[in-house]
């Protein structure tokens, strides 16, 4: 039997634990071969789900708390006491001799390294992340990346900045795409409703562009149309971020006009009511909402050189349009508003192209490439 041990940096309902998720799922229903193991970095809300298909689950968080006197010693010797406990961890986990271990990525890579140091294991990292967000949490990429045996792009744009910019080998690296899954979704059907809603998705944060988002809304809210537009805004927002939100809202005049709505249990729920979804992103390699509006049959308007869905809505779909151009953004806005028949016939492009995008066809990619002999 084979082992493997997936590192996931935190176990939130978001982008890349869900695709390891999904992808352990798969692994587990179809190769029971592999013994299936996690180190979790950080807890969240996936946790129970993880748990159900791990055989050994580890969590950092069992090691807080195991001095009953760790608030009441000096700093120094909390530092000592908690290397101990984590070095004592990890070689627990590292004894089990694992073929492979699989960081879900790059802010895992150090952990991964300290388990492989001394071991036969293979290194596979999957990226999820572009140069800008890599540079922020991993400033000792460019070192400790020589250690990855395999490499997992989750874009050609990904890939290329591995290759151009990071130097890594191409025969280490295979471009496989995120996958996502909604529930049921229906064939999209033609309906002009009174109000044409404009959403957007993702936790606020500069690298979501949730203010290149704003700025669309204020240029369509000039316009005149025959119908009530709405702009929403799905995703957590922070304290601070709301009140510097709903302060431009206010000066802007948008308040009635945009919505930013926070974290909701069911996205699906407004993706499924909107008609054109708008990825602002200024990094974003290849969001999971993007699959699941194209499954739902949403045009998708986003910037190139910014995000991996270019690579698909460039054929169809949606528009790709210059890096953070607002106005010709929302130009394109304006144009679906006026245009629903080549709305309507872009959601079926896309619907058509991201139905591929599901675990049960992407996870094979997956299994072949780690699966197969060392590649260098």
């Amino acid at each position: 039997m084979k082992k493997i041990l997936f590192i996931s940096h935190q176990n939130s309902l978001s982008g890349a634990p869900l695709v390891l998720l999904y992808f352990m799922q798969w692994l587990k229903q179809n190769h029971a071969n592999y013994q299936i193991d996690l180190l979790v970095l950080n807890e969240g809300r996936l946790s129970d789900d993880f748990k159900k298909i791990s055989r050994n689950y580890y969590s950092f968080s069992s090691l807080e708390n195991k001095f009953i006197l760790h608030n009441q010693i000096p700093p120094f010797f909390k530092v000592r006491i908690d290397k101990i406990f984590k070095k004592r961890f990890l070689d627990k986990i590292r004894n089990n001799k694992y073929d492979i271990i699989y960081a879900n990525t790059v802010a895992t890579l150090p952990v991964a390294l300290e388990l492989k140091e001394g071991s036969k294991s293979e290194l596979v990292i999957h990226v999820h992340e572009l140069s800008t967000v890599i540079n922020q949490i991993l400033p000792d990429f460019e070192n400790l990346k020589n250690f990855g045996d395999k490499f997992i792009a989750v874009s050609d744009l990904v890939k290329n900045e591995l290759t151009g910019k990071w130097g890594i080998e191409n025969q280490k690296i295979k471009k496989i795409y995120e996958f996502s899954k909604v529930e049921k979704f229906d064939q999209l059907q033609k309906n002009i409703s009174e109000e044409f809603v404009v959403c957007g998705c993702g936790y606020v944060d500069w690298r979501k562009g949730t203010d290149v988002f704003i700025q669309v809304a204020q240029y369509i809210k000039k316009k005149k149309y025959n119908r009530k537009v709405k702009f929403i805004w799905i995703g957590k927002v922070s304290y601070n971020d709301r009140l510097i939100i709903e302060a431009d809202l206010n000066k802007m005049g948008l308040s009635d006009f945009v919505d930013f709505v926070g974290e909701v249990l069911n996205p699906h729920d407004f993706l499924k009511n909107c008609d054109v979804f708008l990825l602002p992103s200024r990094e974003d390699p290849f969001p999971l909402v993007c699959i699941e509006v194209g499954m739902l049959g949403k045009p998708i308007i986003c910037f190139e050189r910014a995000t991996g869905i270019s690579e698909i809505v460039a054929t169809g779909g949606g528009f790709v349009i210059p890096y953070l151009d607002v106005d010709i953004m929302a130009e394109k806005v304006d144009y679906y508003i006026h245009n629903p028949q080549i709305m309507y016939e872009d959601g079926l492009v896309n619907q058509r192209n991201f139905s591929n995008f599901t675990p049960d066809k992407i996870s094979p990619e997956i299994f072949d490439f780690i699966d197969e002999d060392q590649i260098i």
